[in-house]
């Protein structure tokens, strides 16, 4: 369950325990039903990018960042919708004043493990891999698209009637 405008919902408000119970009682009573809040993914990428002699770095880079926040915030997108490194380099290569863009790395995090710095850290670190230069550029591709998670199922065990009677 996802709020409108990115509200969050909690687990334990009135608005989350109404909709299950809501779910619960008109839908299908043969259908397993599980609710969940969704888990947003902080999306992480490193590009290079040249601008035109004409333009200052600092000026640039604060429209990249708000093209970007616009471009790939909670309401442009879809839930599970993941983005392609096309999407970010064609986002940035539209801002005045780009030459061009090349990605180092893109992936995500999600935002529950964004509150421990040196985990941070240690991703971004690991994602930048080891091949990385002086300029912090790092030779391998970035993956040809960042998934973001649909809700699943890991382990269910459902308890009929006959399972709970015990036998005399």
């Amino acid at each position: 369950v996802a709020g409108s405008d990115d509200i969050p919902i909690d687990k334990d408000s009135d608005l989350f325990n109404n909709l299950y119970q809501a779910l619960k009682e008109k839908g299908d009573p043969h259908q397993l039903l599980m609710l969940d809040v969704c888990e947003k993914l902080i999306l992480l990428m490193h590009a290079g990018v040249k601008i035109l002699p004409d333009y200052l770095w600092s000026l640039v880079e604060k429209k990249i960042r708000s093209a970007l926040l616009d471009a790939f915030g909670f309401d442009k997108r879809e839930l599970g919708q993941g983005v392609a490194p096309s999407e970010v380099i064609s986002v940035i290569q539209r801002v005045a004043g780009v030459d061009y863009v090349d990605i180092n790395f893109l992936d995500s995090v999600p935002q529950s493990q964004t509150s421990d710095p040196e985990a941070m850290n240690k991703k971004i670190k690991g994602l930048m891999g080891p091949d990385v230069s002086d300029e912090g550029v790092n030779s391998e591709e970035p993956p040809e698209m960042v998934q973001a998670r649909m809700a699943e199922i890991q382990k269910v065990h459902v308890i009929r009637k006959s399972e709970t009677e015990m036998p005399l």
